[in-house]
């Protein structure tokens, strides 16, 4: 069945499309899976086409090799996109909100492990869509210790930060159950003897 894609402007109207309306640059191969999604393109005509865009500014490429518009992209992108037939629009929309979610995700959640003299300094951090939540930054003796701690925060973030927020929070219950040291007071006992102390 013949597609909506019909000839080379088409393809870098869709390849336009696509690479303006990421999240975040991607790969090669992540930008291919994209756009091939009609007949009337082929990963032929992808690349000799995306290659173009890249040539004529179109494409910003990252140190990584990862791509996405460049403002003179997304400019045209804005002016031209009508020109792309709806059905390629809607088909596009709905594969680009998944993979959006997820370079959101990666953009909100971060761990790097940097190896020094005394082993590795891990950072962990993590943003929401209002602004910054929390950095954590710990020394661990070696650098494989640092990649697993990383890995295990990136697989599950939420869950690491509600426990460290579990265990500050578990820490002033403590304190505010003690009473305060600086002012010599104490919150009586539960089993309602007295504390030992001066006569």
């Amino acid at each position: 069945m013949p597609g909506f894609i019909h000839d080379k402007l088409d393809i870098k109207l869709l390849l336009i499309y696509v690479a303006a309306h990421l999240a975040a640059p991607v790969d090669l191969d992540t930008m291919a899976d994209l756009c091939l999604c009609d007949s009337g393109i082929n990963y032929f005509s992808f690349s000799q086409n995306f290659q173009e865009m890249v040539s004529q500014g179109l494409m910003d490429k990252t140190e990584d090799d990862k791509y996405i518009a460049s403002a003179k992209g997304k400019e045209i992108c804005v002016n031209a996109e009508s020109s792309l037939a709806l059905t390629i629009r809607t088909k596009c929309d709905r594969q680009l909100k998944i993979l959006n979610e997820t370079l959101l995700r990666q953009k909100q959640i971060r761990a790097d492990v940097r190896p020094t003299d005394l082993g590795a300094d891990v950072y962990l951090a993590m943003d929401d869509d209002t602004g910054h939540v929390f950095t954590l930054t710990m020394i661990v003796p070696s650098e494989a210790e640092g990649h697993r701690i990383a890995r295990r925060y990136l697989d599950q973030p939420s869950r690491i930060f509600n426990r460290i927020l579990a265990a500050v929070l578990d820490e002033d219950r403590e304190d505010e159950a003690e009473g305060d040291p600086k002012s010599g007071t104490k919150k009586p006992r539960k089993d309602g003897k007295k504390a030992a102390g001066k006569k």
